[in-house]
């Protein structure tokens, strides 16, 4: 019983945050999906082509059977492959893609919050803190204009990286290294973008760590077993990196990065934290501010009242701050709010040109998701404030908790009906039409898809990717990111001529017998 109780804060807030964001957005009835017919089903794509490599249907994960005949096809863009173990489940279960999927959004979100809540409860001691703090990280307003891009869900090793780095910094346990490295890694195996940003924070709170128990360093760097395991845990996970990545590094040898200035555009203002995503309940005179953002739907990035009320608050505590893990929490606090001011743009300034230089960062082309880390940081504050006020009254916490969230959850509430979502049923029977008209086609054949009416042109290739997906074909279309220049008119719109274009370029008889109109 007493268990119960002391989970009880645990279990609310993930129970409201659940039915509150990625539960709204599907619908009760599961009638919607995250995003649109293009980048989401894309994502969907990835994930099932995962599920299928783990079967034993692809000799080679990189080499997806879709824009035919380009090598390691999937380095076009990200991946998804460390939360592919999870929508697996699901479809061994018995579910489709499309609803495998929708299961997958709300694990992942369980999965942001309970690594989050670790984190927090271990640096607070404070179980009303911690789960304020990471209701911000796993279900806040800010992150619902990336509601879009799939490959930015999954965020939950970035808390976990910081929990085991921060336990490394107790003693040197070169276990809490390996651990903290890894789950950098796992980030990267997650989504490569918030891989690329987590490094940054996770790298300057280490060196800190490490300079302050400089004595202690001094007295293991002595120990050779000590030095194994570090040497041990370092190319363990460069390993496990660079089988990652190597396959990337190859594809940015045959093409061009982005410019920097198509790059600056996507980098936050201090204006996008006070944009708030159109439908929020609260928010309404503060959803219409800085529209003349290019793609201002990104931008809106506004967190709501409580952090910026904590922010404040969070600034004086911390002064005053002298229980157990406060070179932790302050850490943490710098390192959040560096990030946040290194990934702003002041007119034609921002400190990110320094940041770009790094070699990588130079693929990294919407910087708004730089909000994946900064949710960190806002959870952060929000509980910092959060262990005050419910300390500073002990005998109402009962009292303050269920208050506090009650607002934090109105705070960050988005109308269903404004967030970034496709019906379901729409999507599905795209895809169940075209596989009627190619069930008859023998697993391995290549088909072209070309209706005679291109309406949009991005949700037409992901019809045939993902019907030829699930019959086992091959398809010229495809949809990614990026794409060689000869296959852009074919992107555009799948036609005899186009596809002629593409196939002559890579040197393939542009006759394609199996075309599907």
């Amino acid at each position: 019983m007493k268990a119960f109780q002391n989970n009880i804060p645990f279990l609310s807030a993930i129970l409201v945050g659940l039915i509150a964001m990625p539960i709204a957005l599907l619908g009760f009835d599961f009638s919607f999906y995250p995003g649109d017919l293009g980048d989401a089903r894309f994502n969907i794509y990835l994930l099932e082509h995962g599920y299928q490599f783990l079967l034993g249907k692809h000799e080679w994960y990189w080499n997806a059977p879709f824009m035919y005949p380009v090598e390691n096809v999937i380095t076009v863009s990200d991946n998804l492959l460390g939360t592919v173990p999870v929508y697996s489940v699901f479809r061994v279960l018995g579910f489709d893609t499309f609803t495998s999927f929708q299961l997958w959004f709300i694990a992942v979100f369980a999965l942001n919050f309970t690594a989050a809540y670790w984190l927090f409860n271990w640096l607070f001691k404070n179980r009303y803190a911690a789960a304020v703090a990471a209701f911000i990280f796993a279900f806040s307003i800010s992150s619902q204009s990336q509601m879009g891009h799939a490959q930015v869900f999954a965020r939950f090793f970035i808390p976990l990286a910081f929990l085991f780095i921060f336990k490394f910094g107790k003693e040197l346990k070169p276990k809490y290294f390996f651990l903290a490295a890894l789950c950098v890694v796992g980030q990267f195996y997650c989504g490569i973008y918030l891989g690329m940003l987590t490094i940054l924070p996770f790298v300057a709170v280490t060196l800190t760590l490490v300079a302050w128990r400089y004595k202690l360093l001094l007295q293991n760097v002595k120990k050779l077993k000590w030095w194994g395991f570090m040497v041990a845990s370092v190319i363990v996970n460069a390993a496990l990196l660079f089988k990652l990545m190597w396959p990337y590094y190859q594809r940015s040898l045959i093409s061009l990065p982005d410019s920097y200035e198509n790059i600056f555009v996507t980098l936050p203002k201090f204006i996008s934290y006070v944009f708030a995503k159109n439908g929020s309940l609260l928010w309404k005179s503060l959803e219409a501010i800085a529209t003349d953002i290019p793609a201002w739907y990104n931008h809106q990035l506004f967190p709501g009242i409580f952090v910026c009320i904590s922010l404040m608050a969070a600034c004086f505590l911390l002064l005053k701050y002298k229980e157990k893990n406060r070179l932790e929490i302050s850490l943490l606090f710098i390192a959040g709010l560096v990030t946040l001011l290194f990934f702003i743009r002041v007119d034609d300034f921002t400190l990110y040109q320094y940041i770009y230089k790094i070699p990588g960062f130079q693929s990294l082309r919407s910087l708004t998701r730089i909000i994946g880390i900064d949710l960190l940081f806002f959870g952060l504050v929000a509980g910092i404030f959060v262990k005050y006020l419910t300390e500073k009254f002990p005998k109402r916490q009962m009292v303050i908790f269920p208050l506090l969230l009650g607002f934090i959850v109105l705070d960050n509430y988005v109308d269903p009906k404004m967030t970034y979502r496709s019906p379901k049923n729409i999507a599905r029977e795209r895809v169940d039409a075209l596989v009627a008209k190619m069930n008859h086609l023998p697993a391995g054949t290549l088909i072209s898809y070309e209706p005679e009416i291109v309406d949009n042109g991005a949700a037409i290739q992901l019809d045939a990717m993902l019907a030829s997906q699930a019959l086992e074909l091959k398809c010229l279309n495809g949809y990614s990111a990026t794409s060689p220049a000869t296959f852009t008119p074919y992107w555009i719109e799948p036609n005899a001529e186009n596809r002629g274009y593409w196939l002559e370029s890579v040197g393939i008889d542009p006759d394609l017998r199996v075309v599907i109109k």
